[in-house]
Formats: C-alpha cells, structure tokens, sequence
C-alpha cells in the first residue's frame, strides 16, 4: 500500500536526491528499503521539502531513509495513503 508524505529536512535536497531514493536505500544496519519516489518542492541550505512516496512500512523508515542520503527530518507528515488523502480541506 503506498503512502505519501510531506518532509522538511535541515538541509539541501539534491538534483542527485530523486535517483538516490529510486534506487532503493539500505541503513547502516543492512536493511534494504524497496525504491522510493522523491518531489522535491524547495531546496534551500538550512532547509527543503519534498513529498516521497514508499511502498513498505518499516520502522522509521522515512526519517532513516532521509539521514542515509545525508539529511536530519525535522518535519514529517503522512498526507495520502493509496488514493485517500489525509489533509484537511
């Protein structure tokens, strides 16, 4: 089941960002998370936001798949799970 999520991190979000999550992330502990699809919104050096979209639920996946490419999620919020969006209004 996908679901999609607003994030801002702390840093730049890279034209680089978009492949690195396609390709599929693996943490520090070996996990391997399934490919990922990144919007970025805004990309700034003390912040950025993009919309990303995954198909598994792994523990903190989202947070750990963001420190993996090198960023700090200082703010996350699911917005869409399949078609049924999450936001007011």
């Amino acid at each position: 089941m996908a679901k999609t999520y607003y994030v801002e991190v702390n840093d730049v979000l890279g034209p680089d960002a978009p492949d690195f999550f396609e390709s599929g992330v693996v943490f520090e502990d070996g996990t391997i998370c399934k490919s990922a699809q990144l919007e970025i919104l805004s990309s700034a050096s003390d912040k950025s936001s993009a919309h990303i979209t995954i198909s598994e639920g792994k523990f903190h996946q989202v947070k750990k798949m963001f420190l993996a490419y090198g960023v700090k999620v200082t703010y996350l919020k699911r917005i869409l799970l399949e078609r049924l969006s999450l936001m007011k209004g």
